[in-house]
């Protein structure tokens, strides 16, 4: 899977990213916000489609630290008595004050009980 740029104002406000869970499956993720050009971890944020709290998180500040970083969201949907053809979809979606920079999205076939998926984001400062 290619990895998304995603542009953002650098002197802008914080930057969001959201899971959106668009399908009746369940599903559990685990969103890294990967420092620019290294292994560490900025940011590491976990969550689950079966609770009512927020899938949204707010990216360090300022947000021109953010420029070149990757956004990564690990996915496993869960489909207990799969049917044929069963979809699924989920979004990441990123935004700066009340603009949408960008949404990825897993979407596929639900082969099996569980599959898994993977969404990545660089974040580029315009």
């Amino acid at each position: 899977m290619a990895i998304q740029d995603i542009r953002f104002d650098p002197n802008g406000p914080s930057i969001r990213a959201a899971v959106v869970f668009r399908t009746p499956q369940v599903v559990s993720y685990g969103l890294m916000l990967w420092e620019s050009g290294s292994n560490d971890v900025v940011m590491e944020e976990k969550g689950n489609s079966e609770n009512p709290e927020d899938d949204a998180y707010s990216l360090p500040m300022p947000a021109r630290d953010n420029n070149g970083r990757i956004l990564e969201c690990d996915l496993v949907i869960v489909s207990p008595d799969p049917k044929p053809s069963e979809k699924y979809q989920v979004d990441l979606v990123v935004s700066q004050g009340a603009s949408e920079l960008g949404k990825l999205s897993a979407m596929g076939t639900v082969s099996a009980k569980t599959s898994t998926d993977t969404l990545f984001a660089k974040l580029v400062g315009a």
